[in-house]
């Protein structure tokens, strides 16, 4: 496997990540960097840059340039102290790659000790998450922060050497950060906010609660008077400008089904992670489990103690393999080799199919697929990996979608419970397989995210409310406002709107 190294000079100290707002420039001129020379000397062990590198990139991540936050360049970059002394590596990634990237396409911070020795890193400070070529390779400090050149043109580009790469700043403005004396509750409940945030001679501050509400206080409290998931946003405002925090789902009011997701790994990668904290924004209360048996709770554990459970494709199938098939707990999962007669018997074949982007919508009449048009839709938003079932179906199983010509390739499965599945098995509960797979929640579309909001919900019975939504039909419209009148007319006591 390939490695690269890296070999900064000592800088000292260590200190928590903030972040940046990178913002364009102009356009620069594209071009290739220079590979750099790696000394060798005669006899046994030879001198490489991989024998006395601090860290190896393995597998490689390409790295290209390498800048430090100084106070004698530019009195730090417009960086607080202490940032000074750190690293700056530009990890370009593959060549000429689309879309988000796991390896590159991002800039990473080091801290070093006064002797050089690796304290923290790598961290990231800028990731890729478009859809096109951009990526980071030229880097330096600048008199108001970290200047780095994107190399290929972005967006409607013909070839590699395209005019129209950019120079990119990315100048501190501090983080906006914010705590809650409690986050869930029945109604009404109180909370109570306090900003913890690290901007610069902050001077106004900009709440909004998610229900309607909003505060300019720094450190307000607020009441929430009817059941739902809120999503809390602050906005501070300081000498470098202004920053925002949101954090999604932040404030749960009533109760909520609890799920088990099950992932390769703790911490949970950071595509399964990104599909936790959807999930927690849309109510559910999460736990994330790594697959190792030795590691997590039985499949009969899980059951008794979650509503639903969702697996990702980052497992290692013989892990999980048939440990949930009998088990009495709706089921989502997106891990193709699942998809076996003697595992989950939705379909006796799988497969990963390569460079797809769109799924076939066969039928919008079930609630995963309610409010999407038949036919092609774009799922994710760069060619990627794509899930599948194959063979024979389950007797008793849809598929509600295929890969986008591919009829025989299944990309949406669904079975009610008692259904009939292949083996002789009988569904104990909702099962549902999803296109997903591994990292490639990052480039999801909203499209795509919805199917999976839909699934989880239909799956575990779990029908959302919002304020107004008065027939329960999950939006709020007129046809609210005639239920509401129709129950206020027959005089019934449900009717507090």
């Amino acid at each position: 496997m390939p490695t690269e190294s890296a070999t900064p000079s000592a800088a000292p100290g260590a200190s928590p990540t903030a972040p940046t707002t990178p913002s364009r420039t102009g356009p620069a001129s594209t071009g290739s960097p220079k590979p750099s020379a790696a000394a060798t000397t005669s006899g046994p062990t030879p001198t490489t840059p991989c024998n006395y590198a601090i860290f190896n990139w393995a597998p490689a991540h390409a790295p290209v340039n390498i800048a430090f936050i100084q106070p004698s360049t530019f009195n730090g970059s417009g960086f607080p102290p202490d940032r000074f002394d750190h690293a700056f590596v530009t990890e370009s990634g593959p060549t000429w790659a689309g879309g988000y990237q796991d390896l590159g396409k991002r800039i990473t911070e080091w801290i070093l000790d006064q002797d050089g020795n690796l304290v923290e890193g790598e961290r990231d400070l800028i990731v890729y998450n478009g859809s096109g070529k951009a990526s980071a390779v030229a880097l330096a400090a600048g008199p108001d922060g970290l200047y780095f050149s994107d190399l290929y043109k972005d967006q409607d580009y013909g070839t590699p050497i395209d005019r129209g790469a950019n120079i990119l700043r990315i100048r501190y403005v501090g983080t906006a950060d914010f705590v809650a004396d409690v986050r869930a509750g029945d109604r009404p409940l109180t909370v109570h906010f306090t900003d913890t945030s690290d901007v610069p001679d902050p001077s106004e501050w900009l709440w909004s609660f998610g229900d309607g509400g909003s505060s300019t206080e720094q450190n307000p409290a607020h009441t929430y008077t009817l059941d739902g998931v809120y999503t809390v946003r602050l906005v501070v405002k300081g000498s470098g400008g202004a920053t925002v925090e949101q954090k999604n789902g932040y404030i749960k009011v009533g109760q909520f089904p609890t799920v088990a997701m099950i992932g390769g790994s703790l911490p949970p990668s950071p595509s399964d992670q990104a599909v936790a904290d959807f999930l927690s924004g849309l109510g559910y209360q999460v736990t994330s489990f790594d697959d190792d048996r030795g590691a997590r709770p039985s499949a009969a554990e899980i059951a008794e103690q979650f509503d639903a459970v969702v697996i990702s494709s980052t497992i290692t199938s013989s892990n999980i393999a048939g440990d949930f098939r009998d088990e009495d707990i709706p089921l989502v999962f997106w891990e193709n080799a699942l998809l076996q007669t003697d595992r989950e018997p939705l379909a006796d074949n799988h497969a990963v199919q390569g460079g797809a982007q769109a799924i076939n919508i066969l039928d919008n009449a079930h609630p995963i697929t309610k409010g999407l048009d038949t036919g092609d839709l774009t799922v994710f938003a760069s060619p990627s990996n794509m899930s599948v079932g194959l063979g024979n179906i389950a007797p008793g199983a849809q598929v509600l979608a295929s890969r986008s010509g591919a009829p025989g390739d299944a990309a949406i499965i669904a079975a009610d419970a008692g259904a009939l599945l292949l083996g002789g098995h009988t569904a104990p509960a909702r099962r549902a397989f999803l296109f997903l797979e591994d990292a490639n929640w990052l480039a999801t579309t909203d499209a795509g995210k919805t199917i999976l909001e839909q699934t989880l919900a239909w799956a575990a019975g779990f029908v959302r409310t919002c304020p107004g939504d008065f027939n329960g039909d999950g939006t709020v419209d007129t046809r609210d406002v005639i239920a509401f009148l129709g129950v206020w007319a027959a005089d019934d006591p449900s009717a507090d709107f």
